[in-house]
This record gives structure tokens, C-alpha cells and sequence, in this order.
């Protein structure tokens, strides 16, 4: 029995955690601040798609996203809100760099959870993912393909996250448009909110 073509179809996701408000402010002015580096082949993440990546789960069979969101529900039930702090502003990665990132101190609670989530997606994936086991929670807010100058900014506030969300990644006519498809409170009142 073949497969049918809904059967077939995939989407490119990965899990996200949602920025608050003031990350989004400090991000901005540093942007502002950095204006200089803006040259050919630099772009700045727009803002919409500003994220922390937890595990890029890449191509997953549309008819089995349903069923992997409840195999996540009680992963991120299990976890506990996270307290990032933020390290710095830098170039990665440093032999040759392809973005600027905001980086965070590695942290015990974003280790565990990203390592509880790609162990639970490993059944969904379609293809074979890097998984780091003491991944480095950052956000990309710039993608460049020749080296900038240091870039200049502020420390962005403590970021306090209580909610992950899964995200789906497609090419538009304007760029890579990022669309949450479902979130989860983490900690044991986990309601999915959205899917």
C-alpha cells in the first residue's frame, strides 16, 4: 500500500522559547547601536523570528505532529521555568563567522529540557539532527557572510521563560517566516494552549 501524498507531506519545525518584551527592547537597541555593521551580505533576523532554538527537529510528517505534541505535553510537564542570564553580544561561530548572537550562560534547567525534547522527538525525525549535549541557549539576531566589526551593545535583561512553543519554518516571498503552531506552559499546570 503506497503512501498518499497527504500522507508524505512534511514541515520543517523546531521548538522555541517565546522572547519577553524587554529582551525584544534590548535587542532592538542594540541593533540601533550597530548600524555600522550593516554592509553586503549582513542581514538582521526580523523581528518576528527572533527566538532561543531548544532542539530543531527539521522535517516531521504533517499527520504526526498532532501525535508528537502530546508525546511532548508531559516532557514540559516535567520541566521546570527557566532563568537564563545573558553573557554577551558575539560573533559566531569565531574560525568563521556566520552570525551575531545574543549568548547566554549555558544553564542545568535549558540543558535538560532541550535533552528531554530531542529524545522524545528522535521517533518523529525524518532526518538525522545535530544535538549538542550542553547546548548554548542564544538567540541569532544577525546573519553575515564575511566578517563584521566588533559589534557594540548592552547586556539584554535576565530572560524568565515559562512557555515553549513549537514553530514551523517555511520560505516565503520575503524570507524564512517562522509560524508557532502549539505552546506549552512548562512545570505541571501545562494546559496546551495552542495546536
Amino acid at each position: 500500500m503506497s503512501e498518499t501524498e497527504t500522507d508524505k507531506a512534511t514541515q520543517r519545525l523546531f521548538l522555541a522559547l517565546p522572547l519577553d518584551d524587554p529582551t525584544r527592547q534590548g535587542i532592538q537597541a542594540f541593533r540601533e547601536a550597530n548600524r555600522h555593521l550593516q554592509q553586503p551580505g549582513f542581514r538582521w533576523v526580523a523581528a518576528e523570528n527572533l527566538h532561543i532554538t531548544v532542539f530543531f527537529l527539521g522535517a516531521v510528517r504533517v499527520a504526526e505532529q498532532a501525535t508528537l505534541g502530546a508525546v511532548l505535553a508531559p516532557v514540559f510537564a516535567a520541566s521546570t521555568p527557566l532563568a537564563l542570564r545573558f553573557e554577551a553580544f558575539t560573533v559566531q561561530p569565531r574560525r568563521r563567522p556566520r552570525m551575531i548572537w545574543g549568548r547566554y550562560h549555558t544553564d542545568p534547567a535549558f540543558t535538560a529540557l532541550a535533552n528531554a525534547a530531542a529524545g522524545a522527538c528522535a521517533p518523529f525525525l525524518l532526518e538525522t539532527q545535530r544535538h549538542f549535549p550542553e547546548p548554548v541557549p542564544h538567540i541569532t539576531v544577525a546573519r553575515l557572510k564575511k566578517p563584521p566589526p566588533e559589534p557594540v551593545g548592552r547586556a539584554l535583561p535576565a530572560l524568565a521563560v515559562s512557555r515553549v512553543e513549537l514553530w514551523r519554518s517555511a520560505s516565503g516571498p520575503r524570507g524564512v517566516v517562522y509560524t508557532a503552531l502549539a505552546g506549552w506552559t512548562l512545570g505541571p499546570e501545562n494546559p496546551r494552549s495552542r495546536g
